[in-house]
Order: structure tokens, then C-alpha cells, then sequence
């Protein structure tokens, strides 16, 4: 067996002239059905340059399903949260570095790389979490470093 170009191999083109479909053709309600393993892939191929798995699905295992049972899930209310960064503002010259005051930025996002910063726990600073941004705020204006 071959394959037709670097798209897919021969038997994944018979799978879909004899009606399989891959999972991105399924409606919606297929979709999550196949998420909560209602139903499972009936065959695999490979497809791409790099011969990847895809897995096929037939459409009559969908047939004795009711799309009611597969609603839509929503999204759960994911509480922002907000970030008081404190860390030490330096001066001074570049022989004799001092610390002058606290730098306070308020955020609703931090990166990986921020959140094990080292300036945020050497020298008094650190991180603080609050659940609004009012409280975040609040708290910048009389954030010092930590002894």
C-alpha cells in the first residue's frame, strides 16, 4: 500500500469513499459523544507528511445516540484574579547598588516566568493574589518590602 501524495495514505482515502469520517467532520454533539466515549473510532490511518494517527469514525454508531444526551458544556466561571508584584527599586551607583523603595505593579495576567522571578523574593520582594481588582489596587498603595 502506498500513499497518494504526503496527504494520506491509500486505505485512509478507501475509509472515506466508503463513508468514515475523521473527528473535525463530526457535528458538535458527535464531537462530545466521542469525548465521553460513547462512541469509539471503528479505524485508524495514517495521514500526513509525518504520518500522523487519525482515527475514523462510522457515522451509523451515532445512529441509536440522542444529541440531547451530549449538551453543550459550559464553561465554568473562572474567577480573575489579580497579582500585586513588589520588588525592590535600585539606585544608586553601579559600584555601590541601594535600595531606594518598592516597585508595585498591579496585574491581572503573570507568566511562569515572573511568578519564579528572583527579584520577587530576594530582597523583601514578593507576590500577593487578590479576587478583585479594587482590593489589588488597594493594597498597592501601602505595599512595602517585606523584612
Amino acid at each position: 500500500m502506498g500513499y497518494i501524495g504526503n496527504k494520506r495514505s491509500e486505505r485512509s482515502q478507501y475509509a472515506i469513499e466508503s463513508g468514515l469520517v475523521t473527528k473535525t467532520q463530526l457535528k458538535p454533539w458527535q464531537k462530545r459523544a466521542v469525548e465521553s466515549g460513547a462512541v469509539r473510532p471503528c479505524e485508524w490511518h495514517h495521514t500526513g507528511k509525518y504520518f500522523n494517527k487519525t482515527n475514523y469514525f462510522d457515522l451509523t454508531d451515532f445512529e441509536e445516540l440522542n444529541p440531547k444526551d451530549f449538551p453543550p458544556t459550559k464553561k465554568k466561571d473562572e474567577k480573575e484574579t489579580w497579582y500585586v508584584l513588589v520588588s525592590a527599586e535600585w539606585g544608586g551607583t553601579k559600584k555601590h547598588r541601594k535600595i531606594l523603595g518598592a516597585d508595585v505593579k498591579v496585574t491581572n495576567k503573570i507568566t511562569e516566568r515572573q511568578r519564579t522571578a528572583n527579584k520577587y523574593f530576594f530582597y523583601g520582594g514578593y507576590i500577593k493574589e487578590f479576587d478583585t481588582e479594587a482590593e489589588a489596587r488597594q493594597f498597592a498603595k501601602i505595599a512595602e518590602l517585606e523584612d
